[in-house]
């Protein structure tokens, strides 16, 4: 058996908050945030993390208004080996519709 554990919402950043944000006004106040920071930096750099948001907005639209934190969830809860989701919220402002 394979144990994975990782942010669906990437430690926050996939959120409306920081969609459209330059990188230098982009605070990295948590561990989280600096993890994932970096791994999308290797993913494909801070424009591409942009593209993915905008793509995310795009989605969460064309579903009633749904915010970029719930598509990711979404996306991960609807993976073919997702055996447990465990969803613990700290800023809880990421999850509300619109």
């Amino acid at each position: 058996m394979f144990y994975s554990f990782y942010s669906q919402v990437a430690g926050g950043l996939l959120s409306d908050e920081f969609l459209g944000k330059p990188g230098e006004d982009v605070t990295l106040d948590t561990s989280s945030k600096r993890k994932y920071a970096s791994v999308l930096g290797y993913a494909g750099g801070y424009k591409w993390f942009q593209t993915l948001l905008e793509t995310l907005r795009t989605i969460g639209d064309k579903h009633g208004g749904q915010t970029i934190s719930n598509v990711a969830a979404r996306w991960v809860l609807d993976g073919e080996f997702i055996l447990i989701f465990v969803w613990a919220i700290r800023m809880t402002s990421c999850f509300v519709n619109r």
